[in-house]
C-alpha cells in the first residue's frame, strides 16, 4: 500500500512541480529550492571571482560573469590537476554551457583591472548536462594559431591548447588522426577562423628568434579533425577542431615579427559567415510575476505587482543584465499615475496610484541588441 499524504494544506502548484522530472523542467520545485540554497550561500563562498564569458559561441567578445573557481581532481592519479585545468560553478543553476565555449581570466589578477594580454583564454573541455547545477571543466589555452585576413590588413591570433606528450597524442591518433609521424596536437574552438584551416597550412608557435631562423617553432598541419558535432543531425554544431602538426623548416617568407607563417590560413574579412553561426543561438525574454503567475491584464487602484523578466538562450535561462523601460502611453506625467521600482536581477515593481486610467502601461525589456519583449497592462478600476 502506498504512502498516504495529506494534501489539504499544500499548494497544488507546488505539488505538481514536485512530481515533474528534476532536471528537465525549469519550474521543478526541487530546482527552485536548490536555486534558493545556492543564492543564500553564494556570498559566503571564499573562491568567488569575477571573470569574462564569451558573448556568443565564436564571437571573441566577452561580458562579465561571477563564478566559483575550484581545482580539478584526477581520480585516477589521486591528485589535483595543474593550474591549466579549473572547474567553474555558476550561480544560475541553469546557466547555458556548451563544449568549446570560452572564458577569459588570469589566475594572478583576480579582483582588479588587467590588460587583456595578461589574461588567459579558457575553453570548456567537459561538462555534465544532467547535473542539477551549472558547472564545467575548463582548460587554459597555452598557445595561439596565427593567421591573417585575405587582404593582409588584419591579423588574428586564435587561442588553442597544445598536446605535446606522446600519451595524449597517441590518444588523438587512435580516435581521430591517422598520422603517427605528427609531433604535436593543437585543440581550438571551431569558429569562422579555424574552419579555414587546411592540410599543409603552417603556424609559428611560441616566441620567435629574429637572429637565428632555425631557432623557431614552425609547424605544418598534416591532419585535421573538425567533424565531431554536439548534436547528431546538425553539421554546423561543431565544438572543436583538432590539428596534427609536424615540425617544418623556416623560410625567408615567414613573418617572424608578427608570428605569421607563409602559407598560414587566410580568413575573409568581408564575409558574413559568423553572423550565420551566431544566429543559431536563439534568445527570448519572458515576463511573469515573481510568484510564478501570469502578468495581470489590469492593475487596480493601490494594487502593487512584482514582475520578473528572464532571458532565455536556446530555451535555457541565461544570466545577463536586462534593461527595463516603463512608459504610460499618451502622457509625460508617468509618476502621477504609477510608481516604478527596479530591484535588480530583472525584478521590478509597479504600483497603480489612480483610477480609471484609459491609457495602457507599456513595459519593454531588452538585452542589448539580442532580443526585446514588450507587454501592456491596463491601469484603472476600483480596488
Amino acid at each position: 500500500m502506498g504512502k498516504i499524504i495529506d494534501t489539504t494544506n499544500l499548494d497544488s502548484a507546488i505539488l505538481l512541480k514536485a512530481n515533474l522530472p528534476q532536471n528537465l523542467d525549469k519550474d521543478n520545485y526541487y530546482l527552485e529550492m536548490l536555486q534558493h540554497k545556492v543564492n543564500y550561500e553564494w556570498d559566503y563562498r571564499y573562491n568567488r571571482f569575477d571573470i569574462e564569458e564569451e558573448n556568443a559561441f565564436g564571437s571573441g567578445k566577452y561580458h562579465d560573469v561571477q563564478v566559483i573557481i575550484d581545482n580539478v581532481y584526477d581520480d585516477k592519479l589521486r591528485k589535483v590537476m595543474s593550474d591549466d585545468w579549473k572547474k567553474l560553478i555558476f550561480k544560475d543553476i541553469q546557466h547555458y554551457l556548451t563544449p568549446g565555449q570560452r572564458f577569459r581570466f588570469g589566475l594572478d589578477e583576480f579582483g582588479g583591472s588587467v590588460e587583456d594580454i595578461n589574461k588567459s583564454v579558457w575553453i570548456v573541455a567537459n561538462l555534465n548536462k544532467l547535473s542539477p547545477t551549472a558547472g564545467c571543466v575548463v582548460r587554459r589555452c597555452d598557445s595561439t594559431l596565427n593567421m591573417k585576413s585575405n587582404d593582409g590588413k588584419e591579423l588574428h591570433y586564435e587561442p588553442c591548447c597544445l598536446e605535446d606528450d606522446f600519451k595524449a597524442i597517441n590518444t588523438w591518433f587512435d580516435i581521430a588522426i591517422n598520422t603517427p609521424q605528427a609531433q604535436i596536437c593543437a585543440i581550438a574552438q571551431y569558429n569562422q577562423y579555424t574552419k579555414k584551416i587546411k592540410i599543409n597550412d603552417r603556424f609559428i608557435l611560441g616566441e620567435t628568434d629574429l637572429q637565428d631562423l632555425e631557432n623557431n617553432l614552425l609547424y605544418r598541419v598534416v591532419a585535421i579533425n573538425k567533424c565531431k558535432t554536439k548534436s547528431t543531425l546538425n553539421p554546423r554544431d561543431v565544438s572543436f577542431v583538432v590539428l596534427g602538426l609536424i615540425k617544418d623548416s623556416v623560410s625567408a617568407e615567414d613573418d617572424l615579427v608578427n608570428r605569421i607563417a607563409n602559407q598560414s590560413p587566410q580568413y575573409n574579412r568581408d564575409e558574413d559567415e559568423y553572423d550565420e553561426i551566431q544566429t543559431e543561438d536563439k534568445y527570448e525574454i519572458k515576463i511573469r510575476q515573481t510568484n510564478g503567475e501570469a502578468v495581470p491584464e489590469t492593475l487596480f487602484l493601490d494594487e502593487t505587482v512584482e514582475l520578473q523578466a528572464i532571458c532565455y538562450k536556446n530555451k535555457v535561462e541565461y544570466s545577463i543584465p536586462i534593461s527595463i523601460k516603463v512608459d504610460l502611453l499618451g502622457t509625460d506625467k508617468d509618476s502621477y499615475y504609477y510608481d516604478f521600482e527596479n530591484k535588480g536581477d530583472g525584478i521590478f515593481e509597479i504600483t497603480n496610484k489612480k483610477m480609471y486610467v484609459k491609457n495602457k502601461l507599456e513595459i519593454e525589456c531588452s538585452v542589448s541588441d539580442l532580443v526585446t519583449e514588450k507587454i501592456y497592462i491596463q491601469l484603472g478600476g476600483v480596488s
